[in-house]
């Protein structure tokens, strides 16, 4: 029995996970216009893959570099069928499924906004050696806890939106940071600006309108955890 589906309810990076906790065997097949992607898996280790992107043929990226391009993807059909067979295949992947997750979220990091909450990226073998942070990058770090919103962090250091922006995302590309779990921010009230004798008012008076910002609406990505459950039920079948 074929599992079925499209990246729209559940994206590849979150199948390659789902296939490597429960060790499935078997070949991933995506398709977009065009385009086919094939992914070959055995005890949930990517061991081939392939892609073709014109109807012909004649252009074919294999192995690391098919799966990057193929991660890429945010809107495809997909079928998995579960082939024990397909562990007999000579392996051409050789890094493990972390390093590829780490390099999605480096070129492909999502969009930040004021009500995006950040945390402290889980160390992978992709990831691991000596890192370096500057000043800011370390009061940015302090500043995201306890799961405060990048709006509530522009309040607590007393910088521009902008400024936090641009230096959270620079930091999720290198893969000190991720994107928080959606779970419900502690209700505290988030700290107000001292205004400072020193500057006009006008300075300040943006932040307090930051400082009101709320965390989105965690229902988006409850119906993405009950569609991944899902996944993995049908999983477990296969």
């Amino acid at each position: 029995m074929a599992l079925e589906g499209t990246l729209t309810d559940m994206p590849l990076a979150d199948m390659l996970e789902v296939f490597h906790t429960h060790h499935r065997s078997g070949r991933l097949l995506l398709s977009r216009q065009e385009e086919r992607g094939l992914i070959f898996f055995g005890e949930g280790r990517m061991i081939d893959a392939l892609l073709v992107t014109d109807i012909e043929g004649n252009n074919v990226i294999h192995a690391e570099d098919a799966i990057l391009r193929l991660l890429e993807w945010r809107e495809a059909d997909f079928s998995f069928e579960h082939d024990t067979s397909v562990n007999e295949r000579p392996r051409r992947v050789t890094h493990d499924i972390d390093w590829f997750l780490a390099a999605a979220r480096k070129s492909n990091p999502p969009p930040l906004n004021l009500s995006t909450r950040l945390q402290p990226a889980k160390p992978t073998a992709a990831s691991a050696g000596p890192f370096t942070l500057n000043a800011e990058e370390w009061r940015l770090v302090g500043a995201l806890w306890p799961q405060r919103t990048l709006g509530m962090v522009c309040v607590e250091l007393d910088l521009s939106p902008q400024k936090v922006i641009s230096l959270a995302d620079a930091m999720l590309r290198r893969g000190l940071l991720s994107v928080a779990d959606d779970v419900e921010a502690p209700r505290v009230a988030a700290p107000r600006p001292v205004a400072d004798t020193a500057r006009p008012m006008m300075a300040v008076a943006p932040l307090k309108h930051i400082a009101r910002t709320q965390p989105q609406s965690p229902q988006e990505t409850m119906v993405q955890s009950h569609l991944l459950k899902a996944i993995i039920r049908r999983v477990r079948t296969l």
